[in-house]
């Protein structure tokens, strides 16, 4: 148990028995260090003060004996008034404001006695890259992150906070024109020199993107900066707001939108005014090891939940028992967020210039990473700004509009004639596939007649015998569907056809080749009564096995039917599909190798977990084009940027309903939790509905779910809530059908 959530359980104890009217009766518990607490009472309860001093002490010590050793907590000054005494001695109820941030002992304090900084109004948003130990990669991925950031258009200050081993003025001293630097700024306010300007400390790299970035170094590292260093004092700094104010004058002159610290390494007091003071969000960086998985806990343990943290391990060793190591020492750190590492590469280890150009996609990471709070920001600007557009397209996602055109890029390959086997599951409509792709009329099913089974000419050749009959059946259907206006005496059409295949030639190998040659001239034929541009052709497996092939053994049939379904495609009008569905598929696999690369795999059972994740992708993808095409227009984003004064990511974009507005980027967007879509292919794999069906279903439902209960402050459309509660509704409804046909 934490000390704040100590102290805070001891006062709510504290403030049931004393405070009856919060107007002006109250308790004040206080951490004074680490294992001492004061206590102020200001109370009307008829009660003599050592009966109340016995009952502090008495429910301190009964807590006491819920904790361990190191977390008993011991009396310090019990202070009890009436209300008459607290009048007369001018004892108000204690504003818990912000305090010195000046060393990680103040953080400790300040978080125990849950004070909270003073909430920033500046346009600037300031991370922190913190590290426990030297040589982990910190300030490479500072620059690189900060370059990524400029590419986006983003204007970014690097500051040098790691000042008793600085970096700066080497690794950019191309580009640093200046002799001062933040210690130079900070001596000079502390002892009221002469002014330093900040343009004198600030210098902008030469880089081709469309932001900028701007470097504030320490300074010029010689005897007088040493001396400078020595006469600083953290705690008048931190009670002064130097660095405070010096980032609110980088982002009044350069319209800084991001300013990164390099943060000094370890326990020290400008790490704890980097972290503690300054920052509003801290990225901490870890190679892969013991001694830095305990520092950073014990960061993570100081920092508490007051800013939100991100842990980054770097350096890994590339090989995969390094990466193994890496993430089994990621489970150690006490922290809920998803896996992020950076591999070692000796070209940036080496390197003594930066940026990186060709390096930069190692830390796209962090700067994505950066860059989500920004767009959730704008996203819940959106959504309350835009209430009624935002309800209309849940309206449309409950009724699930648009959904008949979304295909995923496998069943957008249907048409594609080498894919002549089809495996579906039972929840896939092939019509609504190929309607989609543009030939509404055009699919058919294969019928398999039951004919009298006819005898070639030269009757000694089974295997070409039923491929005959097979094949004459098929122009039978082609000609049915070509005509379909027309009466057809559908058994002369089969002898018709029969007899035109059947050419009398004695030697296997010819007769076969004849067969096809007619075969395609009896297609021709068909194909001149239409100018339809194609007609696609289903045929169930089970339907074409059960026919009555004279002689074939049942072993060799799935291969018999290989053959014919080559044959039958060997035209351009009419596409003949064999389609398994899901059980028959597992039955005749092995049957199937030989064909895998003619395959089109439209069931999600048989998807590995990239594919699946890149087919839910795809579905919200395409939902959120359509409902881009309707809600949205520049002028919308003109209006949100105008109002909110918001630095908008990529807000010149003309997609403004982009997928994670309608769903949520990550499943709790306050840390780098898992990917929402990542942890939807999870969910629907554990609760088998695995399908696009079963997907968007889960669209409509969460869309309804969302409707009945809406949410202030939310920066997607549908929450993540509102997902994982229609899954479980969805879940349950299928026990209930399968209890119901059992029973």
């Amino acid at each position: 148990m934490s000390k704040l959530d100590i102290r805070q359980k001891i006062q709510d104890i504290l403030e049931k028995h004393f405070v009856k009217n919060k107007e002006n009766e109250w308790v004040s518990v206080d951490k004074v260090n680490i294992n001492r607490i004061d206590v102020d009472v200001v109370t009307s309860i008829d009660e003599k003060t050592d009966e109340s001093s016995n009952f502090i002490k008495n429910n301190i010590n009964s807590f006491n004996e819920t904790l361990s050793k190191a977390e008993k907590i011991y009396l310090g000054f019990c202070n009890i008034y009436s209300l008459e005494e607290a009048d007369f001695l001018g004892i108000e109820k204690p504003y818990k404001k912000s305090k010195v941030t000046a060393s990680f002992g103040d953080i400790i304090d300040n978080n125990e006695n849950s004070v909270k900084n003073d909430k920033r109004l500046e346009a600037t948003r300031v991370i922190s890259f913190y590290s426990y130990k030297g040589g982990v990669g910190r300030t490479v991925a500072l620059v690189q992150t900060a370059n990524l950031l400029s590419a986006k258009g983003k204007k970014v200050a690097l500051i040098d906070m790691d000042i008793e081993a600085p970096s700066f003025n080497d690794i950019f001293s191309d580009d640093i024109q200046t002799e001062n630097g933040l210690v130079n700024y900070l001596y000079n306010k502390l002892y009221n020199l002469e002014k330093i300007e900040v343009s004198s400390i600030v210098s902008k790299l030469s880089l081709n993107t469309k932001g900028d970035v701007y470097i504030v170094p320490a300074g010029n590292i010689n005897k007088k900066y040493v001396k400078m260093l020595e006469s600083l004092k953290e705690r008048r700094i931190s009670e002064n707001q130097y660095i405070k104010n010096l980032i609110n004058e980088l982002q009044d002159k350069y319209g800084i939108e991001y300013a990164l610290i390099d943060s000094r390494t370890g326990i020290n007091n400008w790490g704890a005014l980097s972290i503690g003071e300054i920052a509003d969000e801290i990225i901490l960086f870890a190679y892969p090891n013991k001694e830095n998985v305990n520092g950073i806990n014990l960061i993570l343990d100081i920092i508490e939940d007051r800013k939100k943290c991100t842990v980054v391990f770097s350096r890994i060793d590339v090989t995969d028992e390094g990466k193994r190591k890496a993430r089994q020492f990621f489970d150690e750190i006490n922290i809920e967020q998803e896996f992020i590492g950076i591999e070692y590469d000796s070209a940036v280890a080496v390197a003594t210039k930066y940026p990186l150009e060709d390096r930069l996609n190692k830390f796209k990471c962090i700067s994505e990473l950066i860059l989500e709070d920004e767009v959730n920001k704008f996203n819940a600007n959106w959504i309350r700004i835009n209430k009624e557009k935002s309800d209309k397209i849940l309206d449309d996602l409950e009724q699930g509009k648009y959904f008949s055109k979304i295909l995923t890029n496998d069943e957008s390959k249907f048409n594609n004639k080498s894919n002549y086997i089809i495996v579906k599951n039972n929840k896939i409509k092939l019509k609504d596939i190929v309607n989609e792709g543009g030939y509404k009329e055009n699919l058919f099913e294969f019928k398999v007649y039951d004919f009298e089974l006819m005898m070639l000419s030269n009757s000694n050749k089974p295997l070409i015998t039923a491929i005959t009959n097979i094949l004459a059946i098929a122009a039978v259907n082609c000609n049915n569907y070509i005509e379909p206006q027309k009466e057809h005496n559908i058994e002369m059409d089969f002898e018709n056809y029969f007899q035109r295949l059947d050419v009398g030639v004695k030697n296997e190998k010819d007769y076969l080749k004849s067969i096809v040659t007619n075969f395609r001239s009896i297609l021709d034929s068909i194909e001149e009564k239409s100018n339809v541009k194609r007609i696609y052709l289903n045929i169930n497996i089970n339907d074409i096995l059960k026919y009555r092939f004279s002689k074939v053994a049942d072993n060799i049939k799935i291969e018999l039917v290989l053959i014919i379904i080559e044959i039958l495609n060997l035209n351009d009008k009419f596409q003949f599909k064999l389609v398994f569905n899901e059980e028959e598929y597992e039955k005749y696999k092995d049957d199937l190798k030989s064909v895998k690369a003619n395959m089109l795999n439209l069931s999600w059972r048989y998807l590995n977990q990239d594919v699946l994740i890149d087919n839910i992708r795809q579905i919200f993808q395409q939902i959120s084009k359509y409902a881009n095409g309707i809600y949205s227009n520049d002028e919308i984003v003109k209006n949100v940027i105008e109002k909110e004064k918001l630095s908008i990511y990529d807000a010149s974009s003309k997609i403004l309903v982009g997928s994670n507005l309608i769903y949520c980027k990550r499943i709790d967007s306050t840390k780098y939790s898992k990917e929402f879509i990542i942890w939807l292919s999870d969910k629907i794999q554990e609760k088998k509905l695995v399908s696009k069906k079963d997907v968007l279903d889960i669209i409509r439902e969460s869309a309804r779910i969302e409707k009945l209960n809406p949410k202030e402050g939310k920066n997607s459309i549908i929450t993540f809530e509102s997902f994982n509660k229609a899954i479980q509704k969805l879940t349950n409804e299928i026990k209930t059908t399968t209890v119901y046909k059992e029973f």
